[in-house]
């Protein structure tokens, strides 16, 4: 819609043309503001949907485990003293 109201927009003259140049200044600052919002939350969620990639759940999961685990043994061993 924009480019299509552009060449327009920059041929009429006067006061009036000034008008309508701020105007289509304004909704066109608007529309880079937007396309730069939509591109950043773009990216936030193409490193949330690459993580997987980055992080090995398994690893975590079994360091979780291996702690617990030691913690219960470190446990009982200080009761049995």
């Amino acid at each position: 819609m924009l480019e299509n109201e552009r060449p327009h927009v920059f041929l009429i003259k006067g006061f009036s043309g000034w008008r309508k140049r701020r105007a289509f200044n304004r909704k066109l600052r608007n529309f880079e503001c937007k396309s730069l919002l939509a591109e950043k939350e773009y990216r936030i969620l193409e490193k949330e949907a690459d993580f997987y990639k980055k992080v090995e759940p398994l690893k975590y999961t079994c360091r979780l485990i291996l702690g617990v685990l030691f913690t219960l043994f470190t446990l009982n061993w200080i009761v049995t003293m």
